[in-house]
């Protein structure tokens, strides 16, 4: 089987950025980590102002695994710098700094990519985490495996583009099982605002409205109004149209000991704590909101 090449993204990802090293590391050949804001993330700086650097460069790395990469610019510019590191019938694997897989999930990916020699893009469903361990959605299947030929590159996000110019998802793909493989996204835990900041004023009105209100008790009328707000279901998603579950399974086992495993952050979300600190001097926000708040849309 060709290598697989794993990208990750990594800005403010300090809360979880080691485990899910810890949780990919064995099944990838190489791991690109690019570091850096891209799109409207930028308002906030160009580098982590968190430990998210420091806790990368420190990381244990036995097989010298691991490349750490440095840009600014757009989502699919970060992915397209990952891929140059693959070649020809490698798997690029885009995993976020904030998702997780269980040990069984990887060992399954790695047979589904040895036995199966048609396919050329892979999806996976995940369960997203919201304020807790506790609370979750599951997801519908996203883009993950992606298996690389010559002159392919990024258009859009997850778009994928043959050399040629042919979408990805137009060539062979496949949904993989959740009994199968399943990744378990952590993003909603911890520094919602930045996220929110790529979806423009629609993006910091949810965070305000939405997700920095919600408390369970209160939960129907919080689906109701952000129903309203998106034109959609009720739910809590961003887009709409999804309840939180209470989630009855077991996390992956490195996740057990995480220092967020025990807490509710409802309470910290609406007292604006569950925030990286930006280390940002007033003028130069103002500056960069004007550049990448309003101009880019």
């Amino acid at each position: 089987m060709r290598r697989i090449v794993v990208s990750i993204l990594a800005y403010n990802a300090e809360p979880f950025i080691k485990y899910c090293l810890d949780s990919i590391y064995d099944i990838a050949d190489m791991i690109i980590i690019v570091e850096g804001a891209f799109d409207r993330q930028r308002i906030y700086g160009s580098r982590s102002t968190d430990r998210t650097i420091e806790i990368i460069r420190k990381y244990h790395d036995p097989k010298t695994k691991i490349r750490l990469l440095f840009m600014n610019g757009h989502e699919h510019e970060h992915k397209n710098v990952a891929l140059r590191y693959c070649d020809p019938g490698d798997w690029y694997f885009m995993v976020d700094a904030d998702e997780i897989y269980t040990s069984k999930a990887l060992g399954n990916l790695r047979r589904i990519l040895q036995t199966d020699r048609k396919t050329d893009l892979f999806y996976v469903r995940w369960n997203n985490f919201y304020y807790s361990f506790r609370y979750y959605l599951r997801e519908l299947s996203s883009p993950r495996l992606y298996r690389v030929s010559r002159g392919c590159r990024f258009i859009w996000k997850n778009m994928l583009a043959t050399g040629s110019g042919v979408s990805y998802e137009r060539l062979r793909t496949k949904k993989i099982s959740p009994n199968k493989a399943l990744i378990f996204h952590y993003g909603y835990l911890w520094n919602v605002k930045q996220k929110m900041a790529l979806y423009g004023r629609p993006g910091r009105v949810w965070y305000e409205t939405i997700f920095r209100t919600f408390t369970w008790k209160d939960r129907n009328r919080i689906y109701r109004l952000n129903a309203l707000l998106s034109k959609g279901k009720p739910g809590i998603h961003y887009h709409g149209g999804q309840k939180l579950k209470i989630f009855k399974g077991k996390h992956p086992q490195i996740m057990r000991a995480h220092p967020l495993s025990g807490r509710d952050l409802t309470k910290e979300f609406q007292k604006g704590y569950a925030e990286p600190p930006y280390r940002i001097d007033p003028f130069t926000f103002l500056l960069r909101y004007l550049l990448y708040g309003v101009i880019l849309k």
